[in-house]
């Protein structure tokens, strides 16, 4: 079962949860192992295009971020 920082339960059932500073640290193993592929933050990521090549191996991918800073920038 997945948790979020609410601790408030989902059915999401082998979720894997990494850490990393770019998605090119994301391995190739973990990706092939993956159904669908989540990405909280994805504002702080340079490399955040690297998303397509998620998507051309088959993966879903959800991705959540910001567009504007605190000054609407």
């Amino acid at each position: 079962v997945l948790t979020s920082h609410r601790n408030s339960p989902s059915k999401v059932r082998n979720a894997k949860q990494i850490m990393v500073k770019r998605l090119a640290d994301v391995t190739d193993q973990l990706i092939d192992e993956a159904d669908v592929i989540g990405i909280d933050e994805a504002q702080f990521f340079d490399d955040i295009t690297l998303v397509f090549n998620f998507l051309n191996r088959g993966k879903s991918v959800i991705t959540s971020g910001l567009m504007f800073t605190s000054e609407c920038k």
